[in-house]
């Protein structure tokens, strides 16, 4: 959804810029700043279900993966960040490689609670 954002204002404030350049800039600010919140947003997310994953499967790699999108998020607007999301994404194919074969399955006297 972010990217579409940005890519909806890269291209709004370029034919605008034909108008009236300030506007033009004053859109790409501020859909590049809308699209930088709804990123973090998203990868906030995508943070709470790695941790969850984590949790059930024990690969303590996908919580690593997590707080390296949401980093990679949260300094995205500086653009060191997108070198923190491309090595989350290697790191997550990492992360999906060492899942164990089968999941252990909870004991019959552990009480379930739904």
């Amino acid at each position: 959804m972010a990217s579409l954002v940005w890519f909806g204002t890269i291209f709004g404030s370029m034919i605008s810029m034909n108008k009236s350049p300030e506007m033009g800039l004053g859109m790409m600010g501020t859909g590049g700043l809308v699209a930088a919140l709804l990123m973090i947003a998203g990868m906030w997310f995508m943070k709470q279900s790695y941790d969850i994953i984590s949790e059930e499967t024990g690969v303590k790699t996908f919580h690593t993966v997590g707080l390296l999108y949401i980093v990679g998020a949260v300094l995205s607007i500086i653009v060191i960040g997108i070198l923190l999301i491309v090595v989350a994404a290697i790191l997550e194919i990492i992360a999906f490689f060492s899942l164990p074969d089968e999941l252990e399955k909870p004991s019959e006297d552990a009480v379930v609670v739904a």
